[in-house]
């Protein structure tokens, strides 16, 4: 997806909408049909990229991985109980002393800006988590207005077009790669299908759960409830992307 973001990341610089005739060229250059995977020889998988021009994006699973890589490195280190925050992807181990999880709020879909702005805040819900990663992805901090229309920095592979329309997503998985990855991808799929693909991929990662929020409506999916924190005082850690 890089040539398409790379588009709209200027896009938000300069607030003008992406040349079409550039836009149609970078959209020949997506695809996950143009990539090739090969472990030949070495224990190390290769990539290859099809098309001259292409460049892979890794900006919808990297800070998910790279938290996951952390807390393992400081569990390998003797460190069991740990939380790694990277941005909106979070990772945690064992819990706080005392704690059956740690606690995460997850920012309302209006107003996210809040604590960032110094004004009033309360989180729409608090997850307790233990051994699991979370991210949540959405347009509260990466967003532009061109022409009376908001755009997302999440741009649909399908359509090459920055998301429209406000909405957030975050997901609970074993592995902070695959929340990440979920919570990019749940965004541009839409409620219905967000849940459908989530109750397929839940056979491999029971820890998986999903919530699509968006100014009509709220959809969890299955299992969702098991990971919200009982009412607690203590002060948690701010999911907001």
């Amino acid at each position: 997806m890089a040539p398409v973001v790379q588009l709209w990341r200027r896009a938000r610089r300069t607030v003008q909408l992406p040349d079409p005739a550039r836009l149609a060229a970078a959209r020949q250059l997506v695809g996950i049909r143009h990539l090739t995977l090969d472990a030949g020889q070495s224990p190390r998988l290769r990539a290859g990229l099809a098309r001259p021009g292409m460049r892979i994006d890794l900006g919808g699973i990297a800070k998910g991985y790279a938290a996951q890589e952390a807390l393992g490195e400081l569990a390998r280190q003797g460190v069991p109980r740990a939380l790694v925050a990277i941005g909106g992807d979070i990772a945690v181990g064992e819990p706080p002393p005392g704690e059956n999880g740690w606690r995460i709020d997850v920012a309302p879909l209006a107003g996210q800006k809040g604590p960032l702005a110094g004004t009033k805040w309360k989180p729409e819900l608090q997850l307790s988590l233990r051994n699991a990663a979370v991210s949540t992805s959405g347009d509260a901090e990466q967003a532009v207005v061109i022409n009376g229309v908001r755009y997302s920095h999440i741009v649909d592979p399908r359509t090459g077009i920055g998301l429209r329309g406000q909405r957030s997503v975050t997901v609970v998985a074993g592995h902070g790669a695959t929340a990440d990855a979920l919570a990019t991808t749940l965004c541009i799929l839409g409620p219905e299908k967000s849940m459908k693909l989530v109750a397929r991929l839940v056979k491999t990662d029971r820890r998986l759960a999903a919530r699509y929020v968006d100014p009509d409506r709220t959809v969890v999916s299955r299992g969702w409830a098991v990971h919200l924190a009982p009412p607690h005082p203590q002060p948690a850690v701010l999911v907001t992307q």
